[in-house]
Parts: C-alpha cells; sequence; structure tokens
C-alpha cells in the first residue's frame, strides 16, 4: 500500500481516488480499485509515461485536495547535515550570494485554487479566492571556497560560518524574482522587511540564538484586495554570519618561515549577511461571473436558451466564461458548460535534488502535493471521453451555435494528455439547450470552478415569446389552369381572457408563407393573394424565422393549411345547366301562362 495513504485525514480510497482523479490506462486496461490502493493509482501510469484518459466526473473542484496538501507538506525531507545539503524540487530556481549556495523558495501548494493552462502568459495560472494559503518550503547550503583560509606565515587568517538559518519567509504582491540573490548587510534591507508583506511566517525559527534550526516549511494565508497585482512572489529569507579570526605568531623565525611561539589573536570579526529566494506565481482572483443567457419559452412551457463565452479560446482565459455548468433545482436539471475539473500531482514535485558541495543526487519525492487543474471541453465528437458537454435531468444539447477555432489539444504536462480529438479541435463559445419544462433562471445555481463560489441567478439579457400562428387559405378558379389564393396569418396570444388572434405581418419577423411553392410575404392586415397552378389541394405553409436567427422579443411557430380545389369538371356541368335554365325560362314560362288561360276558358263543342 502506498504510505502516503491514510495519513492525510482522509480515507484510503479517497485519497487514492485523490491522486489521479481520471481513468488510468496502463496497456489498456483501466485500473481496479485495488490497484489503486496497491500501486498508488498513478505512479506506474506516471512512471511509463502512459496517457490519463480524464473522465470529467467533477465540475468544481475537489474540497479534499486542501486537506491533504496541509499534511502533507510535513513529508518534505529534513536535509541532514543541515547547512550542507540543499533539498528542493527538480527544476526548481536555485540561488548562490555570497557563501550561501543553491538557495531556494519553492511553492508546495496553494489551497484553495484551480490552475488553467494560460496560453496569453505562456504558463499556468492559479485561480484563487478571497482566502488563500499558500503552503511553502525553502532550503540552502552553506559553502566556503577552498583555500580561503590563510595558514601558512606569520599572520594566520581563518574563516568560519559561525551562524546560518532561514530568517522567515512572507508572501509579496508583485513579482520580485529580480531581487533573488541580492546580498544585504543588514535585514531590514531584505524583501520581507522592506516591502509591505501579505503575509509573514510566523515563529521559523525554533532554536535558540546558538542553533537556529533551519525550518521546512510555512504556511503563509492572506486576504485578496481588488488593488492587488496578478503575480505573486513568496520570499525566503536567509542569514549567515561569517566569522574571520586573525592571530599572530609571537616569535617568528624568518629564516627558516617557522613560528617559535604561539599564535595569538590579533584581530577578530563577525560579519551578518542575508539574501532571498523566491518562487514566483500568475494567479487571478476568481470572481464568480454571472452567466449571459437568451431564453426562448413556448406555448406548452418548454424552454430553448443559449449559454455563452466568448472568449474561451483554448487556454487563453476569458474570465467571462468560468463557470462549469448552471443548476435548476427546481427541476432538478443541469446544462453543463466547458469547464471540467480533476486533481492530479504537482508535476514539479515528482523528484527532489540533493545538493552538497561534492555531489547532486535525483530521487522521488516522499511529498506528493496534489492540485486541482480546470480544462475546456472539447465538443467536435461524441465518441472521446470527455468531449461531451454533460447535461442532467431532462436538459438536452440541442446544437452548437458557434465554435473557436481550431486549437491544438492541450495538456497540463507530458505525462498528463487530456482525452480529446487529436491533434486539434474546437471549443464551444455558444450552447443551445432545450428542456420541455419551464426553467427558473433567476433561481439557476451557477456551479463555480472553486467550491464555495456558487452564486444564484442567470441575467436573461434577451427573453423571446414564441407564438403560435394560425394560417387559413380560401382558393378561387380562374380558370381551367389557375387558382387565386388568399392566405390570412395571425399570431395566437394567451391572455388572462383566453387565446386572442391578432393579424401578423411577415416582412418584418424575416418569414414568410409558401403556398404550393410559391414565396409570398403578407401584409400588415396579416393576408396575401398569390396565383398559382391548377393543384388538387393548395398547400400554405408558414415558415417564421428561428428566434435566434433574429434580435426581436417575440418569435412564432409554424403552421400549416391544406385546401382541396373543387374539381374542374363537376363544376363546368353545372354551369352549363345554369345556363341552359336561364336560357329557356322565358319560353317554359309562356307555355305554362297559355295552359293557365287555356284550362280557364274551356272551349266548349257542340
Amino acid at each position: 500500500m502506498c504510505q502516503h495513504y491514510g495519513e492525510n485525514g482522509l480515507a484510503i480510497n479517497v485519497s487514492a481516488a485523490l491522486f489521479s482523479r481520471d481513468v488510468d490506462q496502463l496497456d489498456g486496461q483501466g485500473y481496479t480499485g485495488t490497484e489503486y490502493i496497491e500501486d498508488c493509482g498513478h505512479e506506474p501510469t506516471w512512471a511509463t509515461n502512459r496517457t490519463l484518459e480524464f473522465d470529467y466526473t467533477s465540475m468544481q473542484a475537489f474540497p479534499e485536495v486542501g486537506t491533504w496538501n496541509r499534511r502533507d507538506v510535513g513529508d518534505v525531507p529534513f536535509p541532514e547535515p543541515r547547512g550542507q545539503v540543499s533539498l528542493h524540487p527538480e527544476g526548481e530556481s536555485t540561488y548562490d550570494a555570497g557563501y550561501l549556495k543553491d538557495a531556494t523558495a519553492s511553492v508546495f501548494a496553494v489551497t484553495p485554487s484551480v490552475a488553467l493552462r494560460d496560453e496569453a502568459r505562456g504558463g499556468t495560472t492559479l485561480l484563487i479566492r478571497d482566502n488563500t494559503t499558500i503552503h511553502g518550503t525553502q532550503s540552502y547550503r552553506t559553502q566556503l571556497p577552498l583555500g580561503l583560509n590563510d595558514t601558512s606565515g606569520r599572520t594566520h587568517v581563518t574563516y568560519d560560518i559561525e551562524r546560518h538559518r532561514v530568517v522567515g519567509a512572507c508572501l509579496l504582491d508583485g513579482d520580485y524574482r529580480s531581487d533573488a540573490g541580492k546580498l544585504h548587510e543588514n535585514e531590514s534591507a531584505t524583501l520581507c522587511r522592506n516591502e509591505t508583506p501579505l503575509a509573514t511566517g510566523a515563529g521559523l525559527n525554533t532554536g535558540g540564538p546558538q542553533d537556529p534550526a533551519a525550518r521546512r516549511n510555512a504556511s503563509l494565508s492572506f486576504t485578496y484586495t481588488t488593488a492587488m497585482n496578478d503575480s505573486l512572489s513568496y520570499v525566503a529569507t536567509f542569514e549567515f554570519r561569517l566569522q574571520r579570526t586573525e592571530t599572530v605568531c609571537t616569535d617568528w623565525n624568518g629564516t627558516s618561515n617557522t613560528c617559535n611561539g604561539t599564535y595569538v589573536l590579533e584581530e577578530f570579526s563577525e560579519t551578518s549577511q542575508y539574501t532571498s529566494a523566491i518562487d514566483h506565481l500568475d494567479v487571478e482572483y476568481y470572481s464568480q461571473p454571472t452567466p449571459t443567457a437568451e431564453v426562448a419559452r413556448y406555448p406548452d412551457d418548454s424552454t430553448e436558451f443559449i449559454l455563452e463565452a466568448r472568449n474561451t479560446y483554448g487556454y487563453r482565459l476569458g474570465w467571462d466564461g468560468l463557470f462549469s455548468g448552471v443548476r435548476f433545482p427546481a427541476s432538478n436539471s443541469q446544462a453543463g458548460w466547458t469547464w471540467r475539473v480533476f486533481s492530479a500531482e504537482r508535476p514539479g514535485w515528482r523528484y527532489l535534488i540533493n545538493e552538497s558541495r561534492t555531489t547532486r543526487t535525483r530521487g522521488r519525492s516522499p511529498a506528493h502535493p496534489l492540485q486541482n487543474y480546470a480544462i475546456p471541453v472539447a465538443t467536435t465528437t461524441e465518441d472521446a471521453t470527455g468531449t461531451r458537454l454533460s447535461t442532467q435531468g431532462r436538459i438536452r444539447v440541442q446544437e452548437i451555435l458557434r465554435s473557436s477555432p481550431a486549437v491544438t489539444t492541450p495538456s497540463i504536462d507530458d505525462n498528463i494528455l487530456i482525452s480529446a480529438p487529436e491533434p486539434q479541435y474546437r471549443l464551444p463559445y455558444a450552447v443551445v439547450y432545450e428542456s420541455p419544462q419551464a426553467l427558473n433562471f433567476s433561481q439557476a445555481e451557477v456551479i463555480g470552478l472553486l467550491n464555495d463560489t456558487n452564486t444564484t441567478g442567470i441575467y436573461v439579457q434577451r427573453a423571446v415569446d414564441v407564438r403560435a400562428t394560425n394560417l387559413s387559405a380560401t382558393v378561387d378558379r380562374i380558370n381551367d389552369t389557375h387558382l387565386r389564393t388568399t392566405v390570412s396569418l395571425a399570431s395566437i396570444r394567451e391572455t388572462a381572457n383566453g387565446q386572442t388572434e391578432t393579424p401578423l405581418s411577415t416582412q418584418p419577423t424575416l418569414g414568410y408563407v409558401v403556398v404550393n411553392g410559391e414565396r409570398i410575404q403578407t401584409r400588415a392586415d396579416g393576408t396575401a393573394t398569390v396565383t398559382v397552378r391548377d393543384a388538387a389541394y393548395v398547400d400554405a405553409r408558414y415558415k417564421p424565422a428561428g428566434w435566434k436567427q433574429h434580435r426581436r422579443d417575440v418569435g412564432y411557430l409554424s403552421s400549416t393549411r391544406s385546401v382541396r380545389v373543387p374539381d374542374p369538371g363537376a363544376g363546368f356541368l353545372l354551369q352549363l345547366v345554369s345556363e341552359l335554365i336561364l336560357l329557356f325560362f322565358p319560353f317554359l314560362l309562356v307555355f305554362v301562362t297559355l295552359r293557365h288561360i287555356a284550362s280557364s276558358n274551356p272551349n266548349t263543342i257542340h
């Protein structure tokens, strides 16, 4: 079992999962729970440089990472012999100043934080909150040059580092790397004294004045203010005291160049010097954004809405898009956005360098700081793990409305590769979601990347009332080959008194009506007339512009109407009979009248 599992205040299975919250692949086979515990989960994979394929099971930073790091910083080894060995993470900047060598200040962990790859800065940016704690370590060694002592003549001069220590650590607002490694004769001239620290370590000197024990780590907490820079400097201050002793021979033989007497003290002096080592951090204060949405509500209470973040271009951060989803508590549904969070080891602490005067060795670190990372999700494919926008409940992704240009598949570290289409993919700028039920956007919970940063409410910048429509049509025959069709279009609006219909002109709505293939526009009174060729049916369809294609506050649903055209043969016979009746009616009337007169005055024959 991994020695560090179960020792940091967390259950073994939780520790194993935190170590790499991913789907580990070793020769194509995923780890089992037992292998996570027995093999430390990530270590065989990282040791063999395998690919980690993340399943994006979380949309928010794991708070357990902070618990882990607070305890794990105590596993940083104590360099022995003290003052003769410097121990620091591989790749950490070291500084030499006077007789102080390989001095380092190393950030172990930042809690709480989420790391994002930031192409604009060319590195990693840490999202931090109002109250943040930085765990750091420091190390150094001392070394006098060979041949510095002169013991060959009447006067002997010897040097010794009588005292060396870590004075303390502090946190400064800004980038002070250019001041690292400079020597100062007074402690008051050092950065932690001369500047105004955000936080200063207390009690770093635990030993007495004759034997001040060098401290391995410090935990510095500070509160963010709006005037802060986007860079922080973790500064460790060191002191060494150089002792110079000059002795003179009481009886010097110049012929043989030997001392026939004894060496007595002639001069003694002590000089203290101070220097600083610095580790630099790029940070961004995480101010939970209020997402904006465009919302369309339909007559059946179904909803469509667009979430948008225009600047999420690869890892070039768009601070308006740094939320990972929105949750609608009333409907128990959730719409995922582009960012996902996972936890993994900080790569810089994988190996430690042990430096002395004569040797430099590299070994695996017994301390394992963890970091929450956030990456944007690709949505160009649905068959690769972690490339889909996650939804819960009855919400579904309808379409990706706008996407970024192609970007290179991101990676946090050479050994932490993201499961995404290779070698490039696109990120969504605007996503359309649909729900079969009404959603309350003012009560929606916005899920922040950092834990305890959720907010309530989505700003609806455009609300569209999508209304039903009613389309009617009448058909008149012009001749045997053409028909005159008149359509009437009205929008249906639900009111407190029931439904009301209002004539609908298609011209300002960017929609149109199609009658047997002929496209027409209705007038202000909602009507339009068109001549079409003779057919058995006249089919009319209203095709409105989609609500996403215009900026109006009202949208419309499509409607249709089909009218059967009377048979032209039957119409002709009916017309013929009518004309014959009109033609012969006068003659028939005369005949009937004469018959009536004849019957009234009979002509009697005798």
